[in-house]
């Protein structure tokens, strides 16, 4: 792992410029970080890459064994993430 610092409004390139992370903002222990990158790279926070891809829609009435559930009016996130 590459460990670098940068104060408010320093960059860092990657792949050539291709992906550019810039700290926007520093508060307390807590940053901004604002991201440019190609609209082909995902760009996720770590705790929701790990949760996989959404689940798929099922017709009324349909079971898979250990699919996830995603209640009615509400996102696949929603009901994994804690509420703030």
């Amino acid at each position: 792992m590459l460990v670098l610092t940068r104060k408010e409004n320093q960059s860092v390139v990657i792949d050539g410029g291709q992906i550019t992370l810039t700290i926007l903002r520093i508060r307390g222990n807590q940053i901004s970080l604002g991201i440019q990158a190609p609209k082909e790279v995902s760009v996720l926070r770590a705790e929701l890459n790990c949760l996989g891809p959404a689940p798929v829609a099922l017709e009324a009435g349909q079971e898979t064994a250990g699919a996830a559930s995603v209640l009615p009016g509400s996102t696949f996130s929603e009901n994994l993430l804690p509420s703030l």
